[in-house]
């Protein structure tokens, strides 16, 4: 009788422990079988624990252990309810050549798979789905469908000539800087905080709509415009080397940190921008008599490229680049010559019809001028 309850005890305890120990998620593993066996890539070899290596065929029972490919390399299971589910994949720097898909994986919060060689990546029905790392591949296409939960986006670094993230309502990151973009569309992404799309060659640029968009840095691009008026909430922003005419932030008072040298701005308001700590206008068109003035320790203005198209022998006039009533000072950087103190001389006839003539004028405002002893001045011969 004893021992009769004691197997009773036992077969009970066994079924009640067979019970609590939860399964992982069949969808799971079919998605990553599908993965893995894919001729596409060469991840079978990056990935499967080597120690485990048996020649696979699809009759040898061993490849239809669920523990095995649940113990391939870089995946994060979690138990939720009463299922173990895959909750990220880590297969960053892992030497994988070709082309990756990843779908079905119903519970994935992180998906990373940068620095390797992949020449297309297609993301698609991860609905839980946050993070995304693909950067510093190879990547000529990435498809992005049915990502309602992702939030961040690191692409750049590869060679993307289009990048479609209009859908992705939740995103609020983006880094797909160093690519071969001409467009980018971000206007349906109301949530975005974070967008660095330099570095590529960009055109045409659409965030007007972007409104809680705090950082921008669009620089090293092919810019003419950019329409940021209405994102009240920017405080830092990065267009250099574009070539804007115009950049209205006149009300964009969050803004701390201003770099839009290299453009062909011929003015600049910041009078509003009290919060203001850096400013670096260098490189376009402003003349002194419009020149900001902001008191901030760190502003670089030194070198702007006037141009004015003239001849020799004609009369110039440059006396309205004065400002307010501080002495501007005026000379050739590549003659031995003087101009008159107040700016109006004669084009002198070595000029020449393709010559430049390189102007220096220095301003007791702008002390850096004087200071970089830089030509301030181009004048381009007709």
């Amino acid at each position: 009788m004893t021992r009769l309850l004691l197997l009773v005890f036992v077969l009970t305890f066994s079924m009640v422990s067979a019970a609590k120990t939860p399964d992982f998620n069949k969808k799971d593993i079919v998605a990553l079988k599908l993965i893995l066996l894919s001729k596409n890539n060469n991840l079978w070899e990056k990935v499967v624990k080597l120690e485990r290596e048996k020649p696979f065929t699809f009759d040898n029972p061993v490849w239809d252990e669920i523990r095995w490919w649940a113990d391939v390399d870089g995946l994060v299971w979690k138990q939720i309810d009463d299922k173990i589910k895959l909750t990220a994949i880590n297969w960053g720097e892992k030497g994988i050549v070709g082309h990756l898909k990843f779908d079905g994986f119903d519970n994935l919060s992180a998906l990373s798979c940068y620095n390797n060689n992949l020449e297309t990546l297609e993301v698609r029905n991860l609905i839980n789905l946050e993070q995304l790392s693909c950067f510093g591949d190879s990547l000529a296409s990435l498809t992005l469908q049915n990502l309602p939960a992702l939030k961040e986006l690191y692409c750049f670094s590869n060679q993307l000539d289009t990048l479609g993230v209009g859908k992705l309502a939740a995103l609020q990151k983006l880094s797909c800087y160093k690519n071969q973009l001409k467009s980018l569309d971000c206007n349906q992404l109301s949530n975005l905080v974070h967008l660095d799309c330099s570095t590529n060659n960009l055109a045409v640029l659409e965030i007007a709509e972007a409104i809680n968009l705090s950082y921008l840095d669009c620089s090293l691009n092919n810019l003419d415009t950019l329409k940021i008026k209405h994102l009240t909430h920017l405080t830092h922003l990065s267009c250099y080397s574009n070539k804007l005419t115009s950049l209205d932030v006149g009300k964009l008072t969050k803004l701390t940190y201003i770099n839009c040298f290299f453009n062909s701005l011929s003015s600049l308001n910041i009078e509003n921008l009290l919060n203001l700590t850096y400013l670096s206008c260098w490189g376009n068109r402003i003349p002194f008599a419009k020149l900001p003035r902001p008191d901030i320790k760190e502003y670089h203005y030194e070198f702007q490229r006037i141009f004015i198209q003239t001849r020799a022998g004609a009369r110039l006039d440059l006396s309205d680049l004065y400002i307010n009533n501080e002495t501007t000072t005026y000379k050739y950087a590549n003659v031995i010559h003087y101009l008159r103190p107040d700016g109006v001389f004669i084009v002198p006839a070595i000029i020449g019809r393709k010559g430049t003539l390189e102007i220096q004028m220095t301003n007791t405002a702008f002390p850096k001028f004087l200071e970089n002893n830089l030509p301030l001045l181009l004048i381009l011969s007709e």
